[in-house]
């Protein structure tokens, strides 16, 4: 009998909640967790931000930094967790505009990388559309391409949970939804 992993997406607004959230669950489905973190401290305020993440996080589970490669390590770290948690896709859709990667193919490494992981996955993203049209086309570009990668990625999801305020809105729980991807 093959076992079923559950992927899940978490998605919100900036400081709602989304990766307390998805620590919670990470530590639920599992003990031995892999903490995928996609972000780079590049500044002050993104260190400080890193170092409140590191502070929750329970002393046994494994951390990798990795804000480029990370399909490639999904890949070759899901069979050693039960859990893989994913922090964050937008930071990581960042990573790789900003490094001229091709877009279209990362994304759909990164979805063939999630479905096909021997594990649980959860991954944190944030809704960056419902806020004012950004004024750059870079950050136009960033918008475009953050909601069609959320979308992916929701797609192929078993769960999705919208955070509202701290609250987790279940957006879709073991629904069957054809996709045009």
């Amino acid at each position: 009998m093959t076992e079923t992993y559950t992927k899940i997406l978490i998605t919100g607004g900036v400081r709602c909640g989304k990766s307390h959230f998805a620590e919670k669950l990470s530590g639920q489905l599992g003990k031995n967790v892999l903490y995928l973190a996609t972000s780079q401290p590049l500044d002050d305020e993104m260190r400080r931000r890193i170092d409140e993440h590191k502070k929750r996080r329970p002393f046994h589970w494994h951390t990798l930094e990795e804000p480029i490669e990370t399909s490639k390590t999904v890949k070759e770290s899901a069979q050693g967790y039960d859990v893989i948690l994913v922090d964050c896709l937008t930071m990581m859709l960042s990573n790789w505009l900003l490094a001229n990667e091709m877009m279209e193919e990362r994304m759909n490494h990164f979805v063939d990388a999630i479905q096909h992981a021997s594990c649980h996955v959860i991954m944190v993203t944030n809704e960056v559309g419902w806020g004012l049209v950004p004024e750059h086309p870079l950050g136009r570009q960033f918008r475009d391409l953050a909601g069609l990668f959320n979308q992916k990625v929701a797609a192929i999801s078993d769960e999705v949970y919208l955070m509202v305020a701290g609250i987790p809105v279940e957006v879709k729980q073991g629904h069957s939804f054809t996709s045009h991807y």
